[in-house]
């Protein structure tokens, strides 16, 4: 061995033991308060490190340098980038450590150092040990990649991770059996039931704040009166759990790790980065260059700009009283003045009702038994005499009584305490505060399992169609439609919801103050809704099954208030289809006057609201009056062409006046309008021959009904190149076909400040598509290129497929079309292209980045020489777009 590649390990020993120092420091430090240098401390020694190995990586390897060792210092700017997530609630570190411990895994850092040890069964003791010691590290590795994957919601990674560590675990066992892997086996478990209750129904949607389904741009106006007087931002807040056998991973529970998601804001960018495939054991061959390509520096340049911070979160595992009250102390007193500190605290009431609310809930206990388990009329039970939170294993030390934080409520707090006893911090005393509390008792349907999803409270705060689901017994297979469809009631529902708080008359100024706050308003919604939900499933049991807040929120957001009940029924209604039980709990509500759920019953009730003569007047309460608009939509569908059935939503949806983007309830209503059209509904035959032809009225499109005995269509194979047929386009919509024959390609393309609805009626087709990563500076109309983040590469579009929706700023609004097969495609535009109203078409060409995967630039390019759109004419059933509408 050469002195000079000697020295070189020599130097990187050395500097590996002063950063582990330093590690050690940062570790020990708690993630909330000081601290920060010590951390940047460690960062800075290992990415002196690391660069050493990038730049000396042969030499140190001839001086013996071991791949684990590589992985080792890996692994640690991983969970360096985890704790500064933790700390800062930064996503870019979250998605730097997830780029650090993919490279790990993929590249089998710690897999081939035990390969040899353990493959010839008779090598000597201390290889064998130190073998052993490696697995260790790599289980624990496994772990924490697990933990980062299940906060980036990379559902496959997460599944094939869990498969590796529990091959892992079983292969260690059986390399070495006189080893007590005991502890390996409760981690196991814990992950079995974690992944169980977090994945139960697969497919929904992220419990991050996403701007295009959390927020409702009808209420902009009514949330904006509140900025005139004093607003507070939720900065900080504290996330704590402490139950007996709750559902954990490591030190994460199920509790916080929703509370933890529903505190952030879904990135538009960060988490889009390409994920590689992890493979089985990732193992690469060459030794001397991969890992010098993970850039240290990545997560920086993935950083999403146009979202605000996210509040930083202080996530105590099983904290003694006292812990957690210095805690407190500590966050309050750095708390700037216009910020409030959220609590939240899911904890058992004590020993004894911990024991009972597990036995109730692993039970099939119906309502009434539940009841029976607690009973109220005696003065000496525990559910009259406990007023405060168990934190601990051991007596009265470990007891948090509302009396406790008392000193805090000199700073703006939001508590949200779920107990059986969160019934005692309705005592609580000192400057007025805002209490979420949750009921006394669970809830489910009889023979309904309720144990196994964490709390039914913390669930409905984090992920209420999900909760509204188990509640009601459903499973992860239900059907997607049926699903999808109780989404868009919730969200017209929470949308309903916000408009009436934000202009109820008498609302308290504690709510007030924090309702601008977007994080803090969803969870408000969201209580309004578990309440309502809960008050009606008990009708005569309220006192302990549904939950309450302080101060009191306005009447007209009650559960006896209609616009709150009504959706709560056309939920329960929708879900009779997967269990028919459900629908009959809530006969209770009085359905003789509720408002029959319209797809445009949100625009509506938006236009109501704008136009209601006083703030908390409202035009809820009773059926709305026969308008020309309502008149259309209730007529008969067989009296309508799907054409105009599509030209009538689109006048209703994109009308002039309403501003702003559709609802999500809106855009489903016009996809399901497209998912039902098919080519003959259009005039185009997709499988004839000729060019022009009649068909017999009588074909498979029989709503379409004509005074004549026949219908011209427009047959596929005469479409030789791109073809647009025009059918209807006015200022604020388009609608048209667009023909392709096979290989045809429509280029790189945007649509400015424009929502667009497609529908592949037949064949199949590519699509590449991007979005911005920023807002343009200027008018959209100036947008000639840029950064942008990659939706899909040559997507596979088959017909029947359902029908695609892009926004301006989201949803791959930058396209390309190819034709793999002729096909067809109808396209609504709203509003249409008007390069003088600043909304030209611009194509483009688009240039990859190879340092940054998933990202691209586009730059304003020339359409290719010879390509032309050719038009057609419109043959289909007639549209009548004179309807006389006010």
């Amino acid at each position: 061995m050469a002195d000079g590649e000697a020295g070189a390990y020599r130097e990187f020993k050395a500097l590996t033991e002063a950063a582990d120092r330093k590690f050690a420091r940062a570790r020990d430090l708690p993630l909330y308060g000081g601290g920060d240098h010590h951390s940047r401390k460690a960062f800075k020694a290992y990415t002196r490190l690391w660069r050493l190995q990038q730049e000396r990586r042969r030499e140190l390897v001839a001086g013996g340098l071991r791949r684990w060792e590589i992985g080792e210092v890996a692994s640690r700017i991983g969970q360096l980038y985890y704790a500064r997530y933790l700390r800062t609630a930064e996503p870019r570190s979250l998605v730097g450590a997830y780029v650090f411990y993919e490279a790990i895994y993929s590249r089998g850092y710690f897999g081939a150092a035990t390969a040899g040890a353990e493959g010839g069964g008779g090598g000597c003791g201390s290889s064998r040990h130190q073998a052993l010691l490696i697995r260790y590290k790599e289980l624990r590795f496994i772990a924490r990649f697990l933990v980062v994957a299940m906060l980036m919601r990379r559902a496959e990674a997460v599944d094939h991770l869990a498969g590796r560590l529990r091959a892992l675990v079983e292969e260690t066992k059986a390399a070495y059996p006189k080893t007590n892997f005991k502890e390996w086996k409760q981690v196991l478990q814990e992950l079995g039931r974690f992944l169980k209750a977090d994945g139960a129904y697969k497919g929904s949607r992220s419990l991050r704040y996403d701007n295009l389904f959390d927020s409702y741009p009808s209420n902009l106006a009514s949330i904006a009166r509140f900025h005139s007087k004093r607003v507070l931002k939720l900065k900080e807040a504290v996330l704590t759990s402490y139950r007996r056998n709750e559902i954990k991973f490591t030190e994460l529970t199920l509790d916080t790790f929703r509370m933890l998601q529903c505190l952030e804001w879904e990135p538009t960018g960060s988490y889009q980065i390409a994920a590689k495939e992890l493979t089985e054991n990732g193992t690469v061959s060459d030794q001397s260059g991969p890992s010098g390509l993970i850039d240290i520096h990545l997560s920086s340049e993935i950083s999403d700009g146009s979202l605000p911070s996210n509040p930083q979160k202080a996530i105590i595992y099983h904290p003694t009283v006292a812990h957690l009250l210095a805690v407190l102390a500590t966050i309050c007193e750095e708390l700037s003045q216009d910020s409030i500190l959220l609590i939240y605290i899911s904890a058992s009431g004590s020993t004894e009702q911990n024991f009972a609310s597990q036995k109730f809930g692993s039970s099939s206990s119906s309502r009434a038994s539940a009841a029976s388990s607690f009973p109220n009329d005696k003065p000496n039970s525990h559910i009259n005499s406990d007023n405060h939170l168990w934190l601990g294993p051991r007596g009265s030390p470990n007891n948090l009584f509302p009396e406790d934080l008392i000193p805090f409520t000199r700073y703006p707090l939001f508590l949200v305490i779920d107990s059986e006893n969160s019934h005692a911090f309705k005592a609580e005393k000192g400057e007025p505060a805002a209490l979420l509390l949750s009921p006394r008792l669970s809830s489910a349907m009889r023979g309904v399992e309720s144990a196994g999803h964490g709390s039914q409270f913390t669930y409905f705060l984090t992920a209420p169609m999900q909760a509204f689901c188990q509640l009601a017994g459903i499973t992860s297979d239900i059907d997607m439609d049926t699903y999808a469809n109780a989404e868009n009631i919730l969200f017209s529902a929470l949308e309903e919801y916000e408009g009436i708080l934000c202009t109820s008359v008498g609302l308290n100024n504690v709510w007030g103050q924090i309702l601008p706050d977007p994080f803090l308003r969803r969870l408000i919604l969201r209580f309004i809704f578990c309440r309502a939900v809960l008050f009606y499933f008990h009708p005569d049991e309220h006192e302990h099954y549904v939950p309450t807040c302080l101060p009191s929120l306005p009447e007209s957001v009650s559960p006896n208030a209609e616009a709150i009940k009504t959706p709560i029924l056309s939920l329960a209604e929708n879900l009779v289809v997967s269990n028919r039980s459900f629908v009959t709990v809530f006969a209770c509500i009085d359905t003789t006057t509720r408002r029959v759920a319209t797809p445009d019953t949100g625009k509506r009730c938006a236009h109501a609201r704008r136009h209601a003569s006083k703030p908390g007047c409202w035009p809820l309460g009773k059926p709305a009056e026969p308008t020309a608009d309502s008149t259309l939509h209730t007529m008969d569908a067989g009296d309508r062409s799907k054409v105009q059935r599509l030209y009538d939503a689109c006048d209703a949806v994109f009308s002039p006046g309403e501003g702003g983007l559709p609802t999500l309830t809106q855009i489903r209503w016009l996809q399901d309008i497209l998912d039902g059209m098919t080519a003959d509904d259009v005039g185009i035959d997709a499988g004839g021959g000729g060019g022009e032809r009649y068909r017999s009225s009588l074909s498979s499109s029989d709503d379409e009904r004509s005074p004549r005995g026949g219908r011209r269509f427009l047959s596929a194979r005469a479409f030789t190149r791109i073809t647009y047929v025009h059918i209807h386009e006015c200022d604020d919509f388009s609608m048209g076909v667009f023909c392709f024959p096979a290989g045809a390609t429509l280029p790189l393309h945007d649509h400015p400040q424009m929502v667009v609805l497609s529908k592949l009626l037949y064949g199949s087709m590519r699509v590449s598509s991007y979005d911005w990563v920023t807002a343009p500076c200027s008018s959209p109309a100036a947008r000639k290129g840029g950064l942008a983040k990659v939706v899909a590469v040559d997507e596979l579009r088959e017909a029947p497929c359902r029908a695609s929706v892009l926004f301006p700023r989201s949803g791959g609004n930058i396209h390309a079309l190819t034709a793999v097969t002729p096909c067809a495609l109808v396209d609504v535009l709203a509003p249409p292209y008007a390069e003088d109203l600043g909304r030209p078409s611009t194509y483009f060409a688009d240039i990859p980045i190879p340092s940054l995967p998933g990202f691209a630039v586009l730059e304003e390019a020339d359409l290719p020489e010879g390509f032309r759109v050719v038009g057609a004419p419109y043959v289909g059933p007639e549209l009548v777009v004179d309807m006389g509408l006010v």
